[in-house]
């Protein structure tokens, strides 16, 4: 169940990043890439917190990871 819902996830980012990069919004990418990208930052700070029950300011860490990714598609 969760691989389907993390399925899911992906499939809608990649799918707004393809929308974003056709309607002008973010520069020529690879969709399916970008996602990856922007997922595996995301993921990297949950797997910490779930997994090494480290402690990390998550909102700061969200911040930065959509700004350097919005940065990263601008035009």
């Amino acid at each position: 169940m969760v691989t389907e819902d993390l399925e899911k996830i992906r499939s809608l980012a990649s799918s707004l990043v393809g929308r974003c990069t056709a309607e002008g919004h973010f520069r020529e990418t690879d969709a399916e890439l970008a996602t990856d990208c922007l997922l595996g930052m995301l993921n990297r700070v949950i797997f910490q917190h779930i997994h090494f029950s480290k402690a990390s300011d998550r909102e700061s860490y969200g911040e930065f990871v959509t700004d350097l990714f919005f940065r990263a598609m601008r035009l």
